[in-house]
């Protein structure tokens, strides 16, 4: 179900995307061709990576299968294409101006499913693998304490929790990171950067934050700098000023040295996200506010959100966002940190202390 959902959030952004470049920036499509070309290419896409799927994705290869979608998906997707050149130019595929326009399509949402397929093929391994380490490293645990070993260091022992936390953390990691979106965040880019500079930058700058949000952490022990978390925590915040034309009201005050230091990644930006989602962010006069400073001494990060509430607001909290902010640093803190929240009748406060590592 939650491939799925991903799918159809990849969907709903490239329709909406394309959409907006021809009937608002070109406003010469009409709409029937506008629909025909967008059901050749979900179908032309979705035929190559079915196809992809039943021989590589399935627990048993699926030849017959496979190469029956192929033909059935090429022959409809003729078909179409067909009539869409009947319609829009009484001519027929193989005139000469139709033949390359056909192949072009082919071509490019091949390209595009076989990039799509790849990425959810690494997906699903490294899900396996952590999967896999996590039920090693509990079965040895178990054996451990079970056998009780007298000769067993405490030292050993202690290594072995902190590789089962490392194992755990990984693991909600890779459930709450959006992975499928970044597949499709550069070819949105590349189409919308001639005809829409704003809206190109705000898809250039969600893709870094995506990169970010999914990369390999595990040589540095799942941590990152606190330099990357601070720029894209900016990044966050001018996508959508972007989005809202540079009206926003946020003030962003940084104090104390950031550099050379290592934190659990996503934390602020998720608080910041969650300021935005719930803020009221218009009044120049009362401006929502983040705080981050650095205590060296103490060697650590304090990290204050404070908005005014947005009313009426539709959007209710569930919560989730801090109770996974929680899971994570107790996985790698312990105890060693506090999130506290504050709440009036028109104002929410999230104040955040956590430590960081010198590198």
């Amino acid at each position: 179900m939650s491939k799925l959902k991903h799918h159809l959030i990849g969907i709903s952004i490239y329709t909406g995307a394309v959409a907006f470049v021809d009937f608002v920036v070109n406003n010469k499509v009409e709409f029937r061709f506008f629909a025909i070309t967008l059901l050749l290419e979900l179908l032309v896409f979705y035929t190559f990576f079915a196809m992809l799927y039943f021989i590589f994705l399935k627990p048993k290869r699926n030849f017959i299968a496979a190469f029956s979608i192929l033909a059935a998906g090429i022959g409809v997707s003729l078909c179409i294409f067909a009539w869409y050149f009947y319609l829009k130019n009484g001519s027929e595929i193989l005139d000469s101006n139709n033949l390359p326009k056909t192949i072009n399509l082919y071509i490019r949402f091949t390209l595009y499913a076989l990039g799509c397929f790849y990425f959810e093929r690494s997906l699903l391994n490294q899900r396996k693998n952590l999967l896999q380490e996590k039920n090693i490293i509990l079965t040895e645990k178990k054996n451990i304490e079970s056998e009780n070993k007298i000769l067993l260091l405490q030292d050993d022992k202690a290594a072995l929790e902190i590789k089962l936390r490392q194992s755990d953390l990984n693991f909600l990691r890779a459930q709450i990171n959006p992975h499928f979106l970044q597949n499709c965040l550069n070819f949105l880019y590349s189409d919308t950067r001639k005809t829409n500079p704003n809206a190109a930058d705000a898809i250039l700058l969600l893709s870094n934050i995506m990169r970010y949000s999914v990369a390999d952490n595990s040589a540095t022990g799942g941590m990152a700098l606190l330099t990357d978390e601070i720029t894209h925590v900016e990044n966050v915040i001018q996508i959508h000023q972007l989005r809202f034309e540079k009206k926003l009201q946020i003030a962003f005050n940084k104090e104390g040295n950031y550099e050379h230091k290592q934190i659990a990644p996503m934390i602020l930006l998720t608080l910041v996200e969650n300021l935005i989602k719930y803020g009221d962010l218009n009044n120049s006069q009362d401006p929502a506010k983040i705080d981050c400073s650095i205590n060296e001494k103490e060697k650590k990060v304090f990290f204050t959100t404070t908005n005014k509430k947005a009313y009426p607001t539709e959007i209710i909290s569930t919560g989730l966002g801090l109770k996974n902010i929680r899971e994570r640093l107790s996985l790698i803190w312990g105890d060693n940190f506090t999130l506290e929240k504050e709440e009036t009748e028109n104002y929410y406060t999230v104040k955040l202390c956590m430590p960081y590592i010198d590198i």
